[in-house]
């Protein structure tokens, strides 16, 4: 079976990515989600049309909800029209699932083989959340690619006792995104250095974060101060208190914290089916039975 699987097969993901695309994109321009979409459509609108390019306002008044990178994107996509076009909104979103499938592919077959990278590559755009996030007006895509990116980074860097300035300022554009997530998702498996200590073979975290983390507090500090300068305290309650830390314990209106820790779990599991049969199948195994390799 390894055999049939060669390195011709990037060049029929990126095509039947294409084919998703257009399948996705030739119905009739759909942005009613409980207003979501229509949010990051007025963002767009908001730059092209008022030039309101650090800190977008919504359809009602409102501050936007994100950092700015979708929004920068779609609008140098309608640059040349002040009224977004289906595609131009949408292109960021089909881009990056684009972008992540190519690397689930690569990073697949470097660390696992051709046939893991390429099945991965294919669980992924062959799935709800592949084929749901390309054709949507949101940053859900987009996050989770540089999210991606940056930890693929991270993963480089620590291998190589070098680079991590590559990793901060990848860890600046998901910021840019959808806020400081980004970098804590990012680098979540770099806490493996810790317990890796107890078995014997440590990989400690070597090389120099100083110029990357000045650039990455640079970049995301600049934009933040000019919106701030801009907006004024309705940035932070949005962003901060409502976005950052209300959907971290659950929203102002959960009496309890974190009473529903369980959901994004359940989302996974259920929107990601029938791969997420073998998630829960892949997860088991690795426990069970550790790789021999630490890398």
């Amino acid at each position: 079976m390894l055999g049939l699987v060669s390195r011709h097969w990037l060049p029929i993901i990126i095509l039947t990515t294409a084919g998703l695309c257009v399948l996705r994109l030739s119905g009739p321009p759909d942005l009613a989600d409980d207003y979501p979409q229509e949010r990051v459509a007025a963002y767009v609108l908001d730059v092209l049309v008022h030039g309101h390019w650090t800190c977008q306002y919504g359809l009602y008044g409102e501050v936007a909800s994100k950092p700015p990178l979708y929004a920068w994107l779609a609008a140098l996509g309608n640059i040349a029209s002040p009224t977004p076009t289906w595609w131009a909104l949408v292109w960021p979103a089909a881009a990056a699932t684009l972008l992540t499938a190519g690397l689930l592919y690569t990073a697949g077959q470097r660390y696992f083989g051709e046939l893991a990278g390429t099945l991965a590559a294919f669980a992924f755009l062959l799935s709800p959340v592949g084929v749901k996030q390309m054709g949507l007006v949101r940053i859900d895509g987009l996050f989770a690619c540089t999210v991606f990116v940056a930890l693929l980074l991270a993963l480089h860097a620590w291998e190589r006792g070098r680079g991590w300035t590559w990793f901060w300022l990848a860890a600046a554009v998901s910021t840019l995104a959808k806020g400081p997530l980004g970098l804590m998702l990012a680098s979540l498996g770099l806490l493996a250095a810790v317990w890796e200590r107890r078995t014997g073979l440590p990989a400690p975290l070597r090389g120099s974060h100083a110029i990357g983390c000045l650039l990455f507090l640079a970049i995301t500090g600049a934009w933040f101060a000019l919106a701030y300068a801009e907006v004024g305290p309705p940035l932070v309650r949005t962003l901060i208190d409502d976005e950052l830390v209300g959907h971290a314990v659950g929203g102002r209106d959960q009496q309890v914290p974190l009473r529903e820790f369980y959901k994004p779990t359940l989302y996974l599991l259920s929107r990601f089916l029938p791969w997420s049969l073998l998630l829960v199948t892949a997860l088991w195994r690795v426990f069970r039975r550790p790789a021999a390799v630490p890398e």
